[in-house]
């Protein structure tokens, strides 16, 4: 059973070196390959009697690529966002009116419901203090 187990450990390490190979490798190959490429051809072009003004040019071109795929990338974020507060800024207050006012209504139950749990106590309390005032008039006109 051990040996089935290095087998298919064995398959499975083949795939992923193979997989690896073609995801990885080779395409971090090519691109090296036509980048040193394309610097060969700079170079040339200059050696050859060429601008040394045009071979910059292209340089710098190569440099600023890049740069600009990167604030590419930060110019649609950044558009992501503004549409994404432009959004709340226009559906908030209709969402947290529909919120107040139900807080508006459970407030008002809640309070009914706290008002008929303190009647009884209350009342109790209004009949102990008029008892407690009669019997002061009362001893007053004694």
């Amino acid at each position: 059973m051990n040996n089935d187990f290095r087998v298919r450990n064995l398959l499975a390490q083949q795939s992923h070196n193979k997989g690896s190979f073609w995801q990885i490798t080779f395409p971090l190959v090519i691109g090296s390959l036509l980048i040193l490429s394309i610097a060969v051809w700079a170079v040339a072009a200059v050696a050859a009697g060429g601008q040394v003004g045009q071979a910059a040019d292209t340089a710098l071109i190569f440099l600023i690529i890049p740069v600009l795929v990167i604030a590419f990338i930060f110019l649609a974020i950044l558009a992501g966002l503004v549409y994404g507060v432009i959004w709340l800024n226009k559906n908030i207050p209709f969402y947290t009116y529909r919120l107040q006012k139900t807080f508006a209504r459970v407030g008002g139950q809640v309070q009914t419901v706290a008002d008929k749990a303190a009647s009884p106590l209350i009342k109790a309390q209004a009949l102990s203090a008029a008892l407690r005032a009669f019997g002061r008039a009362f001893r007053f006109w004694q």
